[in-house]
């Protein structure tokens, strides 16, 4: 097997790049790390709420989209992603005594922990692969091409609600504002 070709085709396809597009967007980054470790949201389920106003998915399937994701999600998340973004962030810590004075540890823990990094991406990228492989075989999803409005902001704030709900996570009224704000400048401005 050809894992250069295997991680392109995992890559190549409209939720992955939209993921990638829409969180290099300036500020969205700090807000959604910042949103995953208060309240501790699957970032790419997230994204997907906002992708979905992108497709041809009627929005009374909505809540059944995002339960169906989270199944195929959850299992990599918690027990595969969750721990390598731990040790990824443990070994910032961890030898901060000794890295003090020895910039060889130092330098082999950053090493270490851009390649815990990109392990991350990578497997991020797998998740992205099998929920909108999902998506396709189980909702017959497929990507409109339609010029970008401030429906798609109401219909990303109307799905990412629904996600909160069922995740039970409760959010303040600045921080619905400011993703409004990010979701907007997204929208209107491409």
């Amino acid at each position: 097997m050809n894992l250069e070709n295997s991680n392109y085709n995992l890559k190549k396809n409209p939720f992955w790049e939209f993921s990638i597009d829409f969180y290099d967007h300036p500020g969205v980054e700090d807000l959604l790390l910042s949103m995953q470790n208060r309240f501790k949201i699957d970032v790419i389920i997230f994204l997907m709420c906002i992708w979905l106003t992108k497709t041809n998915v009627d929005n009374t399937h909505i809540k059944n989209i995002l339960l169906s994701s989270i199944r195929v999600s959850s299992e990599l998340q918690s027990k595969v992603i969750y721990n390598i973004r731990k040790s990824r962030r443990d070994l910032k810590f961890l030898f901060k005594e000794i890295k003090q004075t020895d910039n060889d540890l130092e330098s082999y823990i950053s090493v270490t922990r851009n390649k815990l990094k990109a392990v991350e991406l990578q497997l991020e990228a797998l998740e992205v692969y099998l929920i909108f492989i999902n998506l396709k075989n189980n909702f017959n999803l497929s990507v409109s091409r339609e010029k970008y409005s401030s429906e798609n902001v109401k219909k990303s704030l109307r799905n990412i609600n629904i996600y909160f709900s069922i995740q039970n996570i409760e959010i303040f009224k600045e921080l619905k504002e400011q993703l409004e704000g990010k979701i907007s400048e997204y929208f209107l401005n491409n």
